[in-house]
């Protein structure tokens, strides 16, 4: 819905300058440039922080599994190994205790990873959230300057 709303936006500002172009023809100044730039980055940027809230959400989903599987797996590999203290000398115990051992060692690392993403996801979108307002306000200090330069 937004990416349809998006285009339609873009759509019209494109069709809008087409027209606007071939009924004027006079000289694009550099500050009405900087302006369609500000605008397109704005735009972009928008959709990108929409994209990365959906991602976030999908990275929060798959991370809170991973961190269950984590711990399931320690509390399996603790439960080997209590077996094995009990019984030390036997073979088959020492080789599921270590499996355990290592599969709860991949988990958690898997854990780590998927936490990580989210965390990265979320520095993005700090920095577009803080970039966003930012730009709006250089495009309005533009167009202050522009609309009274005519």
């Amino acid at each position: 819905m937004k990416r349809k709303l998006l285009i339609a936006v873009l759509f019209a500002v494109i069709a809008s300058a087409n027209a606007w172009a071939q009924t004027a023809p006079a000289p694009v100044s550099k500050e009405e440039k900087e302006i369609a730039k500000l605008q397109l980055k704005v735009l972009e940027d928008k959709d990108k922080l929409s994209k990365l809230y959906q991602e976030k959400e999908k990275q929060i989903a798959a991370r809170d599994k991973k961190q269950t599987d984590a711990l399931s797996a320690a509390d399996k590999n603790a439960e080997m190994a209590k077996k094995l203290s009990n019984d030390s000398e036997n073979k088959s115990k020492a080789k599921k205790a270590k499996k355990s051992a290592k599969k709860a060692e991949s988990k958690a690392k898997s854990a780590r990873k998927a936490d990580s993403k989210v965390k990265k996801s979320e520095k993005k979108i700090r920095k577009l959230e803080k970039d966003i307002p930012r730009n709006e306000e250089k495009l309005r200090k533009l167009e202050a300057r522009l609309s009274e330069s005519q």
